[in-house]
């Protein structure tokens, strides 16, 4: 999800769940709460805003987001090329186990990309934005994969 919030609590944005995009065009109340159907198939998409960031929920499903950790022209302190180490959380029979890795890249403007494969041998790559979190972590993006239900996300402590 992406957001761009104007001065009066307005929003524009989009939404990928499942494939499908939806296009956000809506308002957080005087409360920072937006609680309303979106897009076609319709969506129930919750949301509440503080100075923290965006907490709710798309389709039951719960998120969170952060604010952009730089702003233009700022130098970006993580660049450089990271190794991950991926573990899987889930011990379901649809869910790879054992430990895939990636390549994680931070650009000079910010820009995140990752190449890898889970333990199976299934090969991914994703590409996001450096973003802010609880302090001293680092948020993962989520990168949906060729399994029902699963993806490579998380907040990680980073080792820069």
């Amino acid at each position: 999800m992406s957001l761009t919030l104007g001065s009066t609590g307005k929003f524009t944005g989009k939404l990928i769940l499942n494939g499908t995009t939806y296009t956000l065009n809506n308002a957080f109340d005087a409360h920072g709460d937006f609680s309303g159907m979106v897009g076609k198939p319709a969506v129930p998409v919750v949301l509440h805003i503080d100075s923290s960031g965006i907490s709710g929920s798309v389709d039951g499903r719960a998120l969170s987001t952060y604010h952009a950790t730089y702003v233009r022209g700022q130098p970006i302190a993580e660049v450089g090329r990271y190794t991950l180490l991926l573990k899987p959380t889930d011990t379901a029979a649809t869910v790879p186990q054992g430990t895939g890795y990636a390549t994680l890249t931070v650009s000079a403007t910010g820009a995140v990309s990752a190449v890898g494969k889970l333990a199976d041998g299934t090969a991914f790559s994703a590409a996001s934005i450096l973003v802010g979190g609880p302090a001293g972590k680092l948020s993962v993006f989520s990168v949906p994969l060729s399994y029902p239900s699963v993806s490579v996300r998380g907040m990680k402590e980073p080792y820069f």
